[in-house]
């Protein structure tokens, strides 16, 4: 497991950088994540008084068991930015990419007893699921007056690319 933060802070820049890989089959990016990075449910939630709690933690990714899988990978990159050249103006953003390669596989052995032979069978499975993702949003704010603003948002969503197969 590797997991890697780098933060700048200026009084009108601020930058963050996070990376983070393992082969032990843990999330690098969870569903908390992408609420956190995307304003969630934040406006929504907050006007009506309402809470959402999700039990999931997956973002809809299947993520192998550790107990069948012969190879889990999984790795994230993040970017996030805050400028503010002036008190009027507000840049800010983020970039996120997240992919899983996962091989999956079983095998079990049988031995069949029946009036005198004894049949063996070896079944085994293998497959692969490979999943990528990505996220990008823009804001800007202009506050011309303290009571007055205007603000343009941008959001790419790129959700889950998956590919399955049998290897």
């Amino acid at each position: 497991m590797g997991h890697a933060n780098v933060f700048y802070y200026a009084p009108k820049l601020n930058l963050n950088l996070i990376g983070g890989s393992n082969n032990v089959g843990e999330q690098t990016f969870t569903l908390q994540d992408y609420f956190r990075f995307s304003g969630g449910m934040a406006g929504l939630g907050g006007r009506t008084g309402s809470r959402v709690s999700l039990a999931s933690d997956d973002l809809g990714i299947p993520m192998a068991s550790r107990d069948n899988a012969a190879s889990l990978e999984t790795h994230l990159g993040a970017f996030n930015f805050n400028y503010n050249p002036s008190k009027n103006w507000r840049h800010s953003g983020f970039l996120i990419g997240s992919s899983s390669d996962n091989r999956l596989g079983s095998s079990s052995f049988r031995t069949y007893l029946n009036s005198g032979e004894n049949n063996q069978e070896l079944l085994t499975s293998a497959s692969r699921v490979e999943n990528k993702s990505g996220l990008l949003k823009y804001a800007l704010t202009f506050t011309p007056k303290e009571e007055t603003y205007f603000k343009y948002s941008f959001f790419l969503e790129s959700w889950p690319i998956s590919k399955t197969g049998i290897c």
